[in-house]
């Protein structure tokens, strides 16, 4: 062991012998030992020393003090006379030796430095633990637009345009139950022709109809003038259809119409009827 390894492991204190980490306080004294100097520490301690020029001519003092010219001997020197004059003189080998020495020291050293320090493993801090994981909600899956469907327009259907409702009047009303009645009123034609064959078989017929909505049988009458049988035959008719119409006329009124029926192609009755007028 070294002189230096074998003092650092002392206590600077009590002196006392120190093992482990010499970092912490002494077990005896409870003096804490204070750290070495680093090797750069100690490198650059040797530079600036080797590199120091208090004098400020340029040149290092350890080279200034080996090109310094020695002092002349003093006069109680004997054979002082006999001695060559001083001048300048050539710095001594062990001094340039010495020197170049402590330069190639001071580099080895850093050397050394640089290595042991790339060398030395870099404490590197460990890495921050990453956050907690968040758990983000599903974005809401996108739901495409429906395409725009193409839309066949039909054009309105062209519509007639209504015709006006024609007010039915009274004397409309009478005409329309007449015309009802053909039939039967056929059967007077065919029964007057069995009895009278010149009778007429067309007629023009004058109605008045009474507040009642019934006909005056008194008051209807027919042109040409008809035998006696088919007028009653007719007007019997005629006033049974309006009551038994099932509707009325639309104002309540008393008013009169005239309307015509004809039946060319009528032939006399095969049998004779009884009643009506024609007893």
């Amino acid at each position: 062991m070294s002189i230096s390894s074998s003092s650092s492991n002392r206590c600077a204190n009590c002196g006392a012998p120190r093992t482990g980490d010499t970092s912490l306080p002494c077990a005896f004294c409870k003096a804490v030992q204070p750290a070495p100097p680093s090797d750069a520490a100690l490198a650059a301690a040797v530079q600036k020393a080797l590199l120091e020029d208090r004098d400020g001519n340029g040149v290092p003092d350890v080279l200034d003090a080996a090109l310094r010219p020695a002092a002349p001997p003093s006069p109680s020197t004997p054979h002082a006379h006999l001695a060559p004059p001083a001048g300048p003189t050539a710095p001594s080998a062990a001094v340039i030796l010495g020197f170049v020495g402590g330069i190639t020291a001071l580099v080895g050293m850093g050397v050394a430095g640089a290595v042991l320090a790339g060398s030395a493993p870099e404490h590197v801090p460990p890495p921050p633990e990453p956050p907690p994981a968040v758990a983000t909600p599903a974005p809401p899956p996108t739901v495409a637009a429906p395409e725009p469907s193409a839309v066949v327009t039909t054009p309105p259907k062209r519509t007639a345009p209504a015709k006006p409702v024609t007010k039915l009047t009274n004397e409309q009303f009478g005409k329309n139950v007449v015309a009802a009645q053909n039939k039967k009123l056929r059967e007077c034609v065919e029964q007057d022709l069995l009895r009278t064959p010149t009778a007429p078989k067309a007629y023009t017929v004058t109605v008045l109809v009474e507040h009642d909505g019934l006909p005056k049988n008194t008051a209807t009458a027919f042109s040409p003038a008809p035998t006696k049988g088919f007028a009653s035959c007719a007007r019997h008719v005629i006033f049974y259809g309006f009551s038994g119409y099932g509707r009325s006329a639309p104002e309540r009124v008393e008013f009169t119409f005239s309307t015509s029926f004809a039946f060319p192609d009528a032939a006399p009755a095969a049998k004779a009827q009884s009643g009506r007028g024609w007893d």
